[in-house]
This record gives structure tokens, C-alpha cells and sequence, in this order.
């Protein structure tokens, strides 16, 4: 009928039945040896009373009741010092005398002694006593913490050979006994002791010892210790130690340091078996190994049961293998299980933590057997109420637990080794490689491209969490782990490796692009990435279209003082030239009266254009050095527009030119100098008089705003314009190229100058032949405000950089800062010298 059932069966009911029967019969098997673990363990335990570090402390306990059996012996104090230092004094040190070797207390005295032997006297005994107890009295205070701990755990007697005097902390008369030499094989009370006698010189004459089957070697060992120096640092090879004092007088002196133990003195340890199982017992001994609980472990890893579990687990690894291997085709399918689905990555974190499976059920088997796993439930709980093996069942649980991780974990790795598909589906690595090599590129090429100009603390943060990351998971290879940290070692010097390339790289990029201005190539674009360096490659740009800057303005400067000249001289030699020839006409005989003053007249015009080509000259030279003095005061802009064109209306209607003023209905009042404002309106409209097409329109617009007052006046040129806008506010230099005008070339160069000398902005504005001139003057208290088209080219003159730092009178200020401004004056009352000059001649 089982057969029956078990044919019946569903596969995965097949495969759970086979994976608890081997899990169980493992945790049976393994439950089966507990026995033998602990027979085992007991054979393999080593009581550390019989232990030479043990036997130790009990000598060196000597020194400190040897002091105590003293005082009471000779009813006084003494000192450790004068109980065992004594210094001789062996005279001073020869030139030719070998130097003593220095020991680690050599160095350690000489800083102690005082400084005062620069005599030639040597070191007092007092001083070098003083500074050889202050070197071991650290030594001193460790005996004597050890020796109180001790008395709390054993009992001991001290007697005075030659007094009889004695000392001890228990009463017991077996002590004395044993003391004296007298022992009772009828029950004894004190399952441990050890006598030690020391003779009249200081050193151990006779020893006794039991401790059961182990009392043979046990005396041998206490005989050994009894033959060395508990002050190993002042002794060398003999019980003395030979020290050099060098003095600041040059003598070297030298003592001998001799260091004595108790003497005349019988001492004994002993130990009932209450005490013998408080003292495993104790987690607050003098010792650290004697504590029982790591005795015990100690002797079931002697034992060899961290290796039998090491077995079982392998098996049951093993066995998970086997069963997809070898029985998945026979429906056995323990992998279609979710709980085997488990990634590859977690396994393997799993099967590193899993190395330290066996030494933790070490530990837990060892509590269970030895009463250490909750001692308090086990006391007060579970034994009274006979539950005590309930503590078994849950180490069988925690074995079968175990057996199924490594049971899983053996299913893991064969169907990984079995098929790459199923290796590369059940790894987190492969499955989200494309994501994890984005991260680290993005990580990289941001750790490369990190601009060093810019704060670090974000980057250093990354950086330490990530090597961070990769160092605590290292740790859980333990011993082991120095494999992953190679390989992480490398991995970092290969990275490091390849990002001080990149560096280099970069910075060859940048000192190429610096070496490529340094040359004057500035039109050389900056396309590579500069990586750390990107912030230098934003001022390298800078620099580089500063230079060019400078550099055109050189080349437009030294052009325009070549064409200076040649304007210079053309202009001023063609009405000197005319008067030169009209003056020669007129000393011809024979001339009539009419035609004289048809001379003369010309004479006079040609002598006054020279005149205004010459002020305009001097005009032209102060305002671009500086040198002008202004008189600010209120002026109403609209009138003064109105007024300077009146001057002009006549010769505007002779070309028949049309004035469109758009003005606002509200006056419009500036902090200006009239007499200058006046020149700049002049000089445009003369402008426009000469150079405008006939028959066209000309607009004025004033535009006000709370910032500032913009003041732009069109025309359309008569002639082509062949030359920027900024040109054209250059000096000498006019719309038509030929010169056939009249007219000197220094009208907009003279009005752009006063206007920034007035802390405005002149512009001068060309669409194919609109001409529009753009002046700016910024309102008190206003910041500048750049409200222009945007579809325009601006023009910006290399004076108006100038015009914050005027040192002239009255141009130092800026006259926008003025609060209580004065009368209003009309600019109907001023008149421009050419017109004044006009109206002379009229009259």
C-alpha cells in the first residue's frame, strides 16, 4: 500500500518526502554522537592551575604577602624597595673600560634621575633607589592587583621560618598542616596546593605540590618557575643588572642593581572543590584563559568536533547536489521549489557566513552538555520541572535548520554548474549588468569629469561610502579575506591607473589650449573635454576672446591713426589750399571790384570752415582726454529739441525734410549741461542736413521712464552706408566715402563723447539705409537699465569705459545723485556759435 501511495504521489510531494529523510537521518546521526563529543572533550580538558602562567602569578603573589608576613614579623613598614633593591657603587668608568649594555630599564632610570649630577660627585643611593621604584612600580601594582584577586579564590598561609610568624585568610588547620609538612590521605579537604620555601638568600629551596594523577609534573613545573626572575627587566644574564650614569661634568659612573626575593619564608596555595568549580566558573578571574566557558570550547575544538560537523554539513551539501543531478529527470524537482530560487550572490554570502557554521554548534553543543546555555532557565525551569532535555530538542532543531541551508545551498550550485542558462537567470550580477555598468560609468565619468574648482565634499562622501561598502563585505571572508582584498587591490590600482591617464590627458588638453593662445592663435575652439579641469576651460575662453578683442581694437587703432592723418591732412589742406589760391587771384592786377569781393567772400568762408575744423579739433581732443568742464543744471528736453531744430528748419525745408516729433506731453527734465546737450542735438541735426535724403521723414521720439530717458532720432541716408555704426562715432570719418560733402567727420565722435562724459549712452543704430542715433541718459537714483530692440546691433564706444572715472571739474560726480534741483532754464536762450556767427554776417 505505501508502494502504491508513494507511486500516486505528486513529484514535489516526492522530492520533500526524499529531502526530509536525509535531513532528519544527518540531525539523527549528528544527535547521535553527542555522547562521544563529550567523552571526548573531557579527556581533551586541561585545568590551567597546572599551567605555567598560572603558577606564575602564583610566585609573583610571593613578593607582595612576603611584604605583609614582614611588617608583622618586625612590627614596622617597609618598602618594596628596601625589601628587594640593593645598590652598589663601582666607581667611575675608565677611557679604556668596555661600556655596560643598556637594557630597556637603563633608559628608563636615566630619565628618572635628576639632573643635579653634573658634579663629580656620583648619584646618591637615594636618588638612583627613588628612580629604579618608580620603573617597576608599575610592575608592582600588577602583582599586587593579581595577588588580591588570587586570595579571593585560594586559600594561602605564609609563615617566617626563623619566627614562626604567620599569615594567611583561612584558619582551616589542614592548611597548617600541609604548611609543615603533614598530610592526611583520609578525606582531604583540598583537592590542590603548592608549597614554596625560600631560603635565607632569597631563593627557592624546596617545593611540594598535588593535584591528583597530574601532581608529578605538576611539582616539576612549579620547581622550573621557581628559578626565574619575576623582574626580567632588571636583570640581564645574571640576577644583577650593571648600569652607566653618564654626568654633564663627562665621568660615567657605575652601579650594579641587585634585585632579591622573599626570604626565610614558607608559603601555601591551596584549593578545596567548591573552589576549584568557582574559580572554572569565573568570568572576573585574574586569568582571561581560565575562564571555564572558553576552557570548554577550548577542549571540544581539541576534540575535533568542529571537523565532524564540517562533515555533516559537506554531506548534506552534497546531498543537495546529488538530487538535482541526478534524480530532477525522475520528477524529483526540488529546484521548482521558490525557496531554491534563491540568487546566486546571496548563496554565496550565505556559503562565506556558513564557514563559521561549525565553530557556533561548537559552541552550542558545548553550552548545551556543559550547563553554560541559559543557566538561569535551566535552574530555576526547567529542572525542576524535569524539562532539562527539552534543550537537546531544540539543539536537534537547530542542527536540522543547518542541514537545510546547506541542503539548499548544494541545490543552488548544481543547478548552476549544471546549466548556463540557470547560472545566468539566477545571478543578480549578470541579470542587472547593464544597470550596474551605467552606475559605474556614471560614477566614473563623474569622479572624472569632477571640476576641481567646485566643492569636494560630495565626491569624497561617495567615494569613502563605496570603498566603505566593498571593505565591510570583505570582512565576512575572515581569514580568508585577503583573497578579495587582492584582488580589490588590484582592481584599484588598475582604476587609479587609468584615471591619472585621463588626468593627464586632460591637462594636456588644457596646457595645448594655453600654448595655442600663448602663440596668438585665437580662434582656435576649445571642443575637448578638460575633465577636472572644466572650470579653467570656461576662463581660457574668456582670455582668449579677450585677447582677440585687444588685439582687433590694436590692429582698428593703428588703423585709424593711419587714417587719421591722411583725414587730418586732407581736411585741413583743401580750404588752406583755397585760401592759398584766392590769395593769389586777389594780388593779380587788373581785378574788379566785384570780382575781388567774390574773393573775398570765398576767402571768408573757406577761413571760417578752417576755423570750426580746428575747434572742432580741440573739441574733439578734450572731450577724449577729459579735459571738459560741465555745468549741470535742469534741462526741459523736449524744448531743447524743439529749439535746436528751429535753428536748423530752414535748411531742413531747403531738402525738403519732414520732422515727425513724438515727445511726451509732460516735460521731460534731466541733470545735464545744457551748453553740451545743445552741441550733441547740433551736431546730429547738422548730420541730418547734410546727409539725409531729400523728401523723407525724420523722426524725433523722447521715451521717459522711471529708469531713464531714451532719445532716438531716424532718417533715411541719401547715400549708401558702407561703414558700421561704431565707425561712424569715429573721428574723420563720414557716410560718404569720396568726401564731397562738406564737413569735417568729428560731428558724431564729438556728440558720443559729451554724451558719455554725461553719463549716458550714444548708439548709433543701421538697418540697410535707416540711420538711427540712440542716446541714454539714466535717471537719479536708477540703476542702468538696457531696454533696447533686441533685433539691433549695439554699438558700444571704448570711451564710455571711461566715463565713471572722469577727473575733470564737474564731471566727477555723477550729477543724477543731485535732490533739490534749480530753476528751469529755457533753452530758447541759447544759440550755437555757427548760427551766431550767421547772424553776424547777415547784419
Amino acid at each position: 500500500m505505501l508502494v502504491t501511495k508513494w507511486k500516486n504521489s505528486s513529484p514535489k510531494a516526492k522530492s520533500v518526502t526524499v529531502m526530509l529523510v536525509i535531513l532528519l537521518s544527518l540531525t539523527l546521526c549528528l544527535m547521535a554522537f553527542l555522547p562521544f563529543f563529550q567523552t571526548r572533550a573531557a579527556s581533551e580538558f586541561s585545568t590551567p592551575l597546572t599551567e605555567m602562567s598560572f603558577i606564575e602569578q602564583l610566585y609573583q603573589s610571593n613578593y607582595i604577602q612576603y611584604k605583609y608576613l614582614k611588617e608583622k614579623t618586625d612590627q614596622k613598614n617597609w618598602s618594596y624597595s628596601d625589601l628587594y633593591l640593593t645598590i652598589d657603587y663601582l666607581g667611575n668608568r675608565e677611557s679604556g673600560d668596555p661600556a655596560f649594555s643598556a637594557s630597556s630599564a637603563t633608559y628608563q632610570i636615566a630619565d628618572r634621575i635628576s639632573s643635579d649630577a653634573s658634579s663629580d660627585t656620583p648619584v646618591s643611593d637615594g636618588d638612583l633607589e627613588e628612580a629604579l621604584y618608580n620603573v617597576f612600580l608599575s610592575q608592582i601594582d600588577e602583582m599586587k592587583a593579581g595577588a588580591e584577586k588570587l586570595t579571593q579564590y585560594v586559600d594561602y598561609c605564609a609563615q617566617d621560618t626563623a619566627s614562626g610568624t604567620q599569615i594567611g585568610n583561612s584558619s582551616v588547620s589542614e592548611l597548617t598542616a600541609l604548611l609543615n609538612g603533614q598530610t592526611s590521605t583520609e578525606h582531604p579537604s583540598y583537592i590542590y596546593y603548592a608549597v614554596i620555601e625560600y631560603d635565607a638568600a632569597g631563593h627557592v629551596s624546596s617545593c611540594r605540590a598535588y593535584f591528583g594523577d597530574e601532581s608529578d609534573s605538576f611539582l616539576k613545573k612549579l620547581e622550573t618557575a621557581g628559578r626565574e626572575q619575576y623582574f626580567q627587566q632588571f636583570s640581564d644574564d645574571s640576577d644583577s643588572l650593571l648600569l652607566d650614569f653618564d654626568s654633564d661634568s663627562g665621568q660615567t659612573y657605575r652601579y650594579r642593581v641587585s634585585l632579591s626575593g622573599p626570604s626565610n619564608m614558607r608559603i601555601i596555595y591551596a584549593i578545596t572543590q567548591q573552589q576549584y568549580q568557582k574559580i572554572l566558573s569565573s568570568r572576573d578571574l585574574f586569568m582571561s584563559d581560565t575562564n571555564y566557558d572558553s576552557l570548554q570550547y577550548q577542549s571540544y575544538c581539541a576534540a575535533g568536533v568542529p571537523h565532524v560537523l564540517i562533515g555533516f554539513f559537506a554531506a548534506a551539501f552534497l546531498f543537495g547536489g546529488f538530487m538535482v543531478l541526478l534524480f530532477e529527470k525522475r520528477g524529483y524537482c526540488i529546484r521548482s521549489f521558490s525557496i531554491c530560487q534563491l540568487p546566486i550572490e546571496i548563496a554565496a554570502v550565505l556559503l562565506c557566513l556558513f564557514f563559521q557554521g561549525p565553530y557556533f554548534l561548537t559552541h552550542l553543543i558545548c553550552g548545551v552538555q556543559q550547563g553554560q546555555l541559559f543557566p538561569n532557565l535551566t535552574k530555576h525551569v526547567l529542572s525542576p520541572l524535569h524539562l532539562s532535555g527539552t534543550l537537546y530538542l531544540f539543539l536537534a532543531i537547530v542542527f536540522f535548520l543547518c542541514f537545510f541551508v546547506a541542503f539548499l545551498l548544494g541545490t543552488i550550485a548544481a543547478g548552476c554548474l549544471r546549466s548556463k542558462q540557470e547560472f545566468r537567470e539566477h545571478s543578480l550580477i549578470i541579470r542587472y549588468w547593464r544597470r550596474i555598468m551605467n552606475a559605474w560609468n556614471r560614477f566614473y565619468q563623474e569622479l572624472v569629469s569632477f571640476d576641481i574648482g567646485t566643492d569636494a565634499k560630495k565626491m569624497i562622501s561617495k567615494l569613502v561610502i563605496v570603498n566603505f561598502i566593498i571593505l565591510f563585505a570583505i570582512t565576512f571572508f575572515w581569514v580568508w579575506g585577503f583573497v578579495p582584498l587582492l584582488i580589490y587591490s588590484l582592481i584599484i590600482y588598475f582604476l587609479l591607473k587609468k584615471y591619472v591617464y585621463d588626468i593627464q590627458t586632460k591637462y594636456q588638453n588644457l596646457l595645448r589650449a594655453t600654448s595655442s593662445i600663448a602663440r596668438g592663435d585665437f580662434d582656435t575652439a576649445f571642443s575637448e573635454d578638460f575633465g577636472v579641469f572644466e572650470s579653467y576651460k570656461k576662463e581660457l575662453l574668456q582670455i582668449q576672446t579677450d585677447f582677440k578683442k585687444a588685439v582687433d581694437e590694436e590692429v582698428k587703432s593703428q588703423r585709424m591713426k593711419s587714417e587719421l592723418i591722411t583725414n587730418v591732412s586732407h581736411d585741413l589742406k583743401t580750404p588752406l589750399t583755397a585760401i592759398i589760391t584766392y590769395i593769389n587771384l586777389l594780388k593779380e592786377p587788373g581785378l574788379t571790384p566785384m570780382q575781388q569781393q567774390e574773393y573775398l567772400d570765398t576767402l571768408d568762408k573757406k577761413a571760417l570752415r578752417l576755423k570750426v575744423l580746428i575747434e572742432d579739433l580741440f573739441e574733439i581732443s578734450k572731450a577724449t582726454t577729459n579735459n571738459v568742464t560741465l555745468h549741470y543744471d535742469n534741462v526741459d528736453i523736449c524744448n531743447l529739441l524743439r529749439q535746436c531744430y528751429l535753428e536748423y528748419e530752414t535748411r531742413m525745408q531747403e531738402k525738403n525734410l519732414t520732422f515727425k516729433f513724438q515727445l511726451p506731453e509732460e516735460k521731460v527734465i534731466l541733470r545735464l549741461d545744457p551748453q553740451k546737450t545743445f552741441r550733441i542735438f547740433d551736431n546730429l541735426y547738422t548730420n541730418i542736413s547734410k546727409y539725409a535724403m531729400p523728401s523723407t521723414r525724420v523722426y524725433v521720439t523722447v521715451t521717459d521712464s522711471a529708469s531713464e530717458t531714451q532719445i532716438a532720432i531716424r532718417n533715411i541716408s541719401q547715400m549708401e552706408l558702407t561703414v558700421s555704426g561704431e565707425e561712424l562715432t569715429e573721428r574723420f570719418v563720414r557716410g560718404d566715402g569720396s568726401r564731397n560733402t562738406e564737413g569735417s567727420g568729428l560731428g558724431l565722435a564729438i556728440a558720443r563723447s559729451f554724451t558719455e562724459l554725461q553719463h549716458g549712452t550714444m548708439q548709433i543704430l543701421l538697418d540697410g539705409d535707416l540711420f538711427k542715433a540712440i542716446l541714454t541718459f539714466r535717471k537719479p537714483g536708477a540703476e542702468p537699465v538696457d531696454n533696447r530692440s533686441e533685433h539691433l546691433d549695439t554699438a558700444h564706444s571704448a570711451n564710455a569705459n571711461l566715463s565713471g572715472n572722469l577727473n575733470c571739474p564737474g564731471a566727477a560726480d555723477n550729477p543724477a545723485e543731485g535732490i533739490e534741483p534749480p530753476p528751469i532754464y529755457r533753452p530758447s536762450r541759447w544759440r550755437s556759435d555757427k548760427n551766431l556767427r550767421k547772424h553776424g554776417q547777415k547784419k
